[in-house]
Parts: C-alpha cells; sequence; structure tokens
C-alpha cells in the first residue's frame, strides 16, 4: 500500500535488466562482464537524468550485494581527498553481509586531483570483493590514468519511441486514461530524460480533458536561463550574441545542447511562422549530436555551422 503513494519516478524505477529501457547495447555489455566477473571499476557516462544510477544499481543487484555494503557517494558535494580516504578505510572492511562491497561515486569528473590520484591507487589494489562505480557526466575531465583503470560503459539519452515506450507501460499499470497525442507531448519535452517524463505524466493523469493536458506539458518550463538566452540569440539575434550567451554561462554544454534541442522542438511544434520553422530545425540539424568530448567548444562550433556553414 504504501508503494501505491510513491512518486511514478521512485516507483516504477528498473529493479531488473528486462525493466531498463535504452541503451541496449550498453546493458548486454554490462551483463556480458558481469558475468564474467573480471571488471572491478565501471565507469557509467552520459548525460544527466540517462540512468547511470539505476544502473549502479542494478550492477550491485547483480554482484548480490547488500544495501548495507553498498554506498553512494555524490563528489559534487564531497570531492576532497578525505572523502576518498574514508572510502579506503571502509573497503578494507569485511562486507556486512554476503561476498561484495560496492562503492558508487557519483559525478566523478568533479573530484579533486589529489583525490583521483588516491582513488586509482585503490582501484589498482582493491581488496577481493570491492567494486567501484564512477558515474559522470564528463569523463574527458577524469584524469586519464583514472579513467584508463575503469571498463567505461556509455549511457543515451532515451530516444522519444524509448520514452513513449515507458509511458505506455506505466500507464497500462495505472489503469489511467491519457491520449496518445498527450504522451507524444510528453515525450518530446522531457528531452530524453525518463524521470521528467514520468513527473510529466504525474502531473497530467488526472485532468480530464485532453486539452487541459496538452496546455499542462507546454507550460512546464524545463529550460534555463542559459538554455533560453542561447535559444532566442540562435533564432534571433545572431552569431555574436549566442558567443556572448556561451562566455557567460557554466551550464554543462551537454545539458544545454540537450535544451536548445527540446527548444526548438517546441518550436517546430508551434508550427506558426515558416521563417521561424525552417531556422529552428537547422539548429536542430546542427546541435544534434552529443559534445562529451568537446564541451564548450563543440557548441562554439555548433553556433558557427548555424550562421556560416553550408
Amino acid at each position: 500500500m504504501e508503494n501505491e503513494k510513491l512518486p511514478f519516478h521512485v516507483k516504477y524505477r528498473p529493479d531488473n535488466w528486462d525493466d531498463f529501457i535504452g541503451s541496449k547495447n550498453t546493458v548486454k555489455s554490462l551483463r556480458s562482464v558481469l558475468k564474467e566477473g573480471n571488471v572491478r571499476t565501471f565507469l557509467l557516462s552520459g548525460p544527466t537524468g540517462s540512468g547511470k544510477t539505476t544502473l549502479a544499481r542494478l550492477i550491485k543487484k547483480e554482484l548480490q550485494c547488500s544495501d548495507m555494503d553498498y554506498q553512494e557517494i555524490n563528489a559534487a558535494n564531497n570531492r576532497g581527498i578525505d572523502t576518498i580516504r574514508e572510502l579506503i578505510q571502509d573497503c578494507h572492511f569485511s562486507s556486512l553481509v554476503g561476498d561484495a562491497k560496492v562503492f558508487l561515486l557519483d559525478e566523478a569528473h568533479q573530484i579533486t586531483g589529489t583525490a583521483a590520484e588516491a582513488l586509482l591507487k585503490v582501484t589498482e589494489e582493491a581488496p577481493a570483493g570491492v567494486y567501484f562505480i564512477l558515474a559522470t557526466t564528463n569523463p574527458e575531465k577524469l584524469i586519464p590514468t583514472l579513467r584508463g583503470r575503469c571498463s567505461i560503459f556509455k549511457v543515451d539519452s532515451l530516444k522519444v519511441f524509448e520514452i513513449q515506450e515507458l509511458l505506455d507501460r506505466i500507464v497500462k499499470k495505472e489503469g489511467t486514461n491519457v491520449p496518445n497525442k498527450v504522451l507524444l507531448q510528453i515525450a518530446h519535452a522531457a528531452e530524453g530524460c525518463p524521470r521528467t517524463s514520468l513527473v510529466l505524466l504525474e502531473q497530467v493523469k488526472d485532468m480530464v480533458t485532453e486539452e487541459e493536458m496538452l496546455e499542462k506539458v507546454q507550460s512546464v518550463s524545463l529550460d534555463s536561463k542559459e538554455v533560453y538566452a542561447l535559444s532566442r540569440a540562435l533564432l534571433y539575434k545572431g552569431y555574436e550574441k549566442a558567443l556572448e550567451v556561451l562566455k557567460e554561462t557554466d551550464e554543462d554544454p551537454e545539458n544545454l545542447r540537450r535544451g536548445v534541442l527540446g527548444y526548438m522542438m517546441k518550436v517546430l511544434f508551434s508550427n506558426k511562422d515558416s521563417d521561424e520553422v525552417t531556422k529552428a530545425a537547422k539548429i536542430l540539424e546542427n546541435f544534434r549530436d552529443p559534445i562529451f568530448a568537446s564541451g564548450k567548444p563543440g557548441l562554439v562550433l555548433a553556433c558557427f555551422k548555424i550562421f556560416f556553414g553550408d
């Protein structure tokens, strides 16, 4: 009964491989290496909301690691050498239940240089039964030696049809009536993030009419100020203004790219002004490829191509 009160994104978090939607090749590779048992340090790289933490928990489950022997450390808040020293000390204690201990270091690229060097050492000399999972949106920011110690698994944002599959599954389980047109709109608005799609679904599921549901989805702003500013600059103000926005922003470049994609999709859906729609389509074309490796320079290049490319 308590489970019924949980928000959708918690209630329907996948707890087995078959329920995980997206990144099929990555899931297949993970299951294979876990079966072989040769990998001790995993690196999960991908955009925010793509399912890295969920995959880490599935790895933990596959290794038969108990909740008491599993730690999630947010490196955005605990990035210094003291955090890694505590981790090193803890990994030398025996597991409380079973034979496995698993440490998830989320936002791993944010740890300091000295912390990264210490982590490198412990991954090389970890006791038997100890596993490390590094999750990051920016794998290129990890020191090369640490990155080289990991088996790397890329996690992708969900495609629109994959989010639709997820939404269809949950609508059927909940026995609620949400029209396909609304589910499609949610799938686009979520910008590849399953959690966002489930939050939106929960907000509209009890509304009476399709019009109300669509209006609610369209009214929810998923864009940061930086996304809004860059999108408007690209559509209306020119290359110099876009560069000005990029110079001033601290937003993660990949998140910014995805946010612009979402904004332009909304422009295409509006279908009001043909010139505006044509420009939005061109921006989509130049912003479609991930920029994990190139970062902000990749964004600058994409902007350049919009205004000066073929």
